[in-house]
């Protein structure tokens, strides 16, 4: 009876683990799966955890849209950590594109 019920335990745990596992692996592969979009392979980067409430304006959401898979930062949640920076998969057309997209919008803020 005891052998059976450590067995129980351990099938329990192990299919925790398994399905955490399976998540992460998920999760990955639908950002690499994304990076795909405009054909590029994507790439790694290590990029700055921004943590805190942030508030997010019109140019965020505009910036999010065209570029979802440039991957600039991580947000880390309102709680700082000793973390600062974390690696991504990010889309090199959206991060050029990001880019690009930033030059021309701090000219047309500066122009008048």
């Amino acid at each position: 009876m005891k052998s059976s019920t450590a067995l129980a335990g351990f099938t329990v745990v192990g299919s925790a683990i398994l399905l955490i596992l399976l998540g992460t692996a998920l999760l990955l592969g639908s950002l690499v799966k994304d990076a795909h979009v405009h054909g590029a392979e994507p790439r790694l980067d290590l990029v700055p955890i921004v943590y805190g409430l942030p508030a997010f304006g019109e140019d965020y959401w505009e910036m999010q849209e065209r570029f979802p898979n440039a991957h600039t930062h991580v947000l880390g949640g309102c709680e700082p950590r000793l973390q600062k920076l974390a690696f991504v998969r990010y889309c090199p057309v959206c991060r050029a594109g990001l880019r690009t997209w930033e030059a021309r919008q701090a000219r047309a803020v500066v122009t008048p």
